[in-house]
């Protein structure tokens, strides 16, 4: 899974109502952070910098990589079901089952397994959206996708 991260990250608003994540989430808390996972989202290229993923980057070579990450991650994407997630990447598919380990305020913790490896990922409903961080990885910020 640390390629498939290392591999997206090459690829490389304002707050919305409570409730849940659909079409039409923009930011902000939701009352059941473990059911509102489930959908299709995609990378938000335009929140890369606000979630520290652009960082290691001269700030003259920001705008750039946000370009380029725009045209790439546009037909990323990922999907929760109510125990698995997929990605969908420069048309190949990754299936990966999960659990649940802990739900804490809006922040949602899941193990995530393929046969033996298993690996821990963090996604946070945030006031500006949500943000999947994978262990010694530069965050995501993810957006519903329509």
């Amino acid at each position: 899974m640390k390629r498939l991260a290392l591999l997206l990250l090459l690829a490389a608003c304002d707050s919305g109502p409570k409730g849940t994540a659909g079409p039409g989430y923009t930011g902000g808390a939701v009352d059941n952070p473990r059911q509102a996972l489930v959908g299709r989202w995609t990378v938000d290229a335009d929140r890369l910098a606000s979630v520290g993923a652009l960082d290691h980057l001269p700030e003259a070579d920001r705008p750039r990589a946000i370009e380029m990450a725009r045209n790439i991650m546009n037909s990323m994407a990922f999907e929760f079901t109510e125990d698995r997630y997929g990605v969908t990447m420069t048309g190949r598919d990754y299936d990966r089952g999960y659990t649940v380990k802990s739900v804490e305020g809006q922040v949602v913790t899941i193990e995530a397994k393929d046969g033996e490896q298993a690996e821990t990922l963090v996604l946070e409903f945030t006031p500006t959206g949500l943000v999947l961080k994978a262990p010694g990885e530069r965050p995501l910020p993810l957006k519903p996708r329509g």
